[in-house]
């Protein structure tokens, strides 16, 4: 939880629309900050358990699906898609 803070703290991308997948018990401290801001949160699981997650997603197959049809929705909506975890990759 406290890295997703951080990172929504430290983006420069404003406004700040945070998706967040996690497969593990560890991801679900982080769900409800994302939601808190008004993003969205997806547990990428393949058995039923409980969940704040907004969404379930079954496998990686079907997350890549999503993040793809997710990509192809905004795009064709004339939205522009940046990422700081590119530009820190890019520059560190």
């Amino acid at each position: 939880g406290r890295t997703v803070t951080y990172l929504i703290q430290k983006s420069t991308s404003k406004p700040v629309f945070p998706i967040y997948l996690g497969d593990d018990d560890k991801d679900e401290k982080a769900f409800p900050i994302v939601q808190a801001i008004g993003g969205f949160a997806g547990c990428v699981c393949h058995q039923h358990k409980k969940t704040s997650a907004n969404f379930r997603l079954g496998s990686v197959q079907e997350t890549r699906e999503w993040l793809q049809n997710f990509l192809d929705i905004i795009t064709s909506e004339g939205q522009s898609v940046t990422s700081d975890s590119e530009k820190y990759t890019k520059h560190h």
